[in-house]
């Protein structure tokens, strides 16, 4: 098996992004648990999984980005001191990954992204100004380090599978998830100890309060596809004489469990839900979370 070496993008740099392979491992792409999928030709298959591997990179440096304040907030808390420069090296990492995929997609796709860094990731004033004010009170709304988490080792799971089958996927966007998830898997440590003072040492009124705002949150945000994964199938299929059922199929995948269970499980982030099983204030997540199972 070849060697892909995994180095930054750089603005300067000369990308030969190759069209002709998928972007990203087609069991992760929503419209592939959807019936219509199976009508759809090789071509438009393809289409739809490279500006689905575009939307993902733009996924991730967005989530790095608004979380970083939160990590910022917390190296500043005396409780955290001893954790200082670990949060300030994963601070650096986080903005290093976010311009890095940001770069990869201007590159790739210079027509989508010549005039923004989001062309399918687009939150409202009202939810960026939210997630900033919590960010803002990190002993307040511990929460965030859950989502951090949870992310973080999905991320890592994800990368996984693009190695995996990185014979047959585009060899850039398998070299930034590979370089990704080894940055990744050293912050473990730090996320650990970060929830020993964030989340076991927080009152247990305050764990109450946001176990029930991270079920809505992971509800809303993180779970069903909505508002971003309908615009990739947008655009990719803006011609389709059946775009509208397309639209209607990914949007009933909230209530399709095969697809649900896919998504966040005991593979997917295995040390996270070994983590949620410790505190039982977590049990609104769990609820609403199809592959939690014990």
């Amino acid at each position: 098996m070849p060697e892909i070496v995994a180095e930054r993008p750089t603005e300067s740099q000369h990308l030969s992004i190759d069209w002709s392979c998928p972007f990203a491992p087609e069991r992760i792409t929503p419209l592939a648990y959807v019936p219509l999928y199976s009508t759809l030709t090789p071509q438009e298959r393809l289409r739809y999984n490279q500006l689905f591997a575009l939307y993902l990179n733009e996924k991730t440096a967005y989530m790095e980005e608004e979380l970083s304040h939160f990590i910022r907030q917390v190296s500043r808390l005396p409780r955290a001191r001893h954790l200082k420069q670990n949060l300030l090296a994963l601070l650096q990492d986080e903005e290093r990954h976010a311009a890095d995929f940001k770069t990869l997609n201007r590159l790739a796709s210079p027509e989508l992204y010549g005039e923004t860094s989001r062309r399918f990731v687009r939150p409202g004033k009202l939810v960026s100004s939210l997630t900033h004010g919590m960010a803002t009170f990190p002993t307040l709304f511990p929460l965030l380090l859950w989502i951090i988490l949870l992310q973080e080792e999905r991320s890592v799971y994800h990368s996984h599978l693009f190695v995996q089958e990185r014979e047959r996927l585009e060899p850039s966007f398998v070299a930034i998830h590979e370089h990704h998830s080894q940055d990744e898997a050293a912050h473990v440590s730090v996320d650990e100890a970060l929830l020993e003072i964030l989340w076991e040492g927080a009152p247990k009124p305050i764990r109450i309060l946001n176990g029930h705002l991270l079920a809505g949150v992971f509800r809303e945000f993180l779970y069903y596809p909505k508002r971003a994964a309908v615009e990739v199938v947008k655009i990719a299929f803006a011609a389709h004489p059946r775009l509208d059922e397309m639209v209607r199929q990914v949007l009933a995948l909230k209530d399709n469990h095969d697809f649900l269970i896919t998504i966040y499980n005991r593979t997917t982030n295995p040390k996270t839900l070994a983590l949620m099983d410790r505190f039982p204030e977590l049990s609104p997540v769990a609820e609403v979370m199809a592959g939690y199972r014990r």
